[in-house]
């Protein structure tokens, strides 16, 4: 009965480090497949709405500074007819596109980054109107830049509607820019050191599963030296049998010799023995 107690102890502690390791191997597969969704999640809100918002708003704020240079051009560049074709491209193709992006990059925004794109959208709206009736209806012909009022209200356009307006929309733009760079930063560093913690925990769970598996081994070893004494012979005999055998083997060899001599010298061994005993 205490044999049978002592051996069970260290089998019941195999099985509860088995468990425990079982369990460490399922949390750390949890961990990795959530910590892989989780970056999988960032890596897409990244390239798909923070990286390209920047971008959109930058390409925003070079569109604005053209838009202004390309109406001086047509004010005071009369035969310069590249930047009219231009300027008029950049109004009914590509500023529709890239208010599109903007509109649609915005709804995810903050209130007031969304806020503040969509006031800079209306102040390009009213810029393009302007330069198209206080400029590019007016300087149409050559005849019309030789007109001094029709050149001079032009000039006053660009310089007290233009030029103003542009630059308002720029300090806003520029100001939205800096806001989502910096916002773009803190989330790549955020990235990173979740990217640092995740290899932490992840080395601590090696090292717990690898702590675990070698004490599960070791106690599996203790318990097969403990349980070995008690384990039969292969051929199904012990040790006190087999002597038995042997002895039977023997009695039955005299039997058949017809040494007598050999037989009494035996039988003086087999008495002197059961004497000593």
């Amino acid at each position: 009965m205490k044999r049978y107690t002592v051996n069970i102890v260290p089998r019941n502690i195999l099985i509860v480090g088995l468990i425990a390791l079982f369990m460490v191997l399922v949390a750390h597969g949890w961990l990795m497949l959530h910590s892989q969704s989780q970056r999988v999640h960032r890596m897409k809100q990244y390239y798909s709405l923070m990286l390209p918002s920047l971008n959109a708003v930058q390409s925003f704020i070079l569109m604005t500074n053209q838009s202004k240079m390309l109406s001086v051009n047509w004010v005071y560049l009369p035969a310069d007819g590249e930047s009219k074709a231009s300027l008029r491209k950049l109004q009914q193709e590509q500023y529709p596109i890239l208010k599109d992006k903007l509109l649609k990059y915005s709804i995810a925004w903050s209130e007031e980054q969304s806020t503040q794109i969509n006031l800079a959208l209306i102040r390009f709206d009213t810029l393009i109107a302007v330069q198209e009736n206080g400029i590019m209806a007016n300087l149409v012909t050559i005849d019309n830049y030789e007109d001094p009022l029709v050149k001079l209200l032009a000039e006053d356009a660009v310089e007290s509607a233009v030029i103003p307006r542009a630059n308002a929309i720029l300090t806003s733009l520029t100001t939205l820019a800096e806001q989502q760079r910096i916002a773009m930063e803190a989330y790549e560093k955020e990235a990173v050191q979740t990217t640092i913690d995740d290899s932490r925990i992840n080395s601590l769970f090696i090292i717990a599963a690898v702590t675990i598996g070698l004490f599960c081994l070791i106690m599996s070893l203790f318990i097969v030296r403990s349980v070995q004494p008690h384990i039969p012979f292969a051929n199904g005999t012990t040790p006190d049998a087999n002597a038995a055998l042997t002895k039977i083997r023997i009695i039955e060899w005299i039997a058949k010799t017809e040494n007598e001599e050999l037989i009494s010298q035996l039988d003086d061994i087999h008495k002197s023995t059961s004497i000593v005993k």
